[in-house]
């Protein structure tokens, strides 16, 4: 559940900080202030890249002002069992990028703001996060125990077990479902 739970705090960030995804208009780089040519050195650099074998492709998107100046896409997004060509379009899965991308950045927003601190418990949060027993002790889970994998979630979910048995998508059961979810302790070190 490692992934589910920084989920749970990106989404309670983003909440939180009012973020929302919009359209970037495009522009020419000159039109906010950006030399075009200078644009040709980073392509050099992904190409180079590329040439190497250190990546396979990449997408670029230099954005200023909040107008998009450049997009550029470079390589392949396959290469295996055959090659795709990258496009501006390709998605991306960040996976465990996203740990360090966004969660990061949104909960030392939220610290910053006052409106989290690490030694909160999770059900300050999520009402009905369970702590765990072991044997007579209780232990109140954290946010830093989130940030720090030793909250005793298990790594995955049975995606397919909660589908079948609550829908898709159903936010409410998978919350409920991350908060009774029995822990795994074995593995914290």
């Amino acid at each position: 559940m490692v992934h589910t739970r920084f989920f749970l705090l990106s989404l309670f960030a983003v909440a939180v900080l009012g973020v929302s995804a919009q359209p970037l208009q495009r522009v020419a780089p000159g039109e906010v202030g950006l030399d075009g040519s200078q644009l040709s050195y980073v392509d050099l650099l992904i190409e180079g890249a590329i040439k190497e074998g250190r990546i396979p492709g990449a997408v670029l998107a230099v954005v200023r002002h909040g107008k998009m100046a450049y997009l550029k896409a470079y390589g392949n997004r396959q290469v295996y069992p055959f090659q795709r060509p990258m496009t501006t379009n390709t998605v991306f899965d960040m996976a465990s990028c996203s740990k360090c991308m966004s969660t990061a950045v949104c909960v030392m927003a939220l610290i910053e703001r006052g409106k989290l601190r690490p030694s909160d418990p999770v059900d300050r949060y999520i009402p009905g996060f369970q702590s765990w027993r072991d044997g007579k002790d209780s232990v109140t889970i954290r946010i830093v125990d989130l940030l720090t994998h030793t909250s005793g979630l298990p790594p995955y979910a049975p995606v397919q077990e909660l589908k079948e048995k609550y829908g898709s998508p159903n936010p409410e059961k998978l919350m409920e479902y991350i908060s009774t979810c029995k822990r795994d302790f074995s593995t914290v070190v």
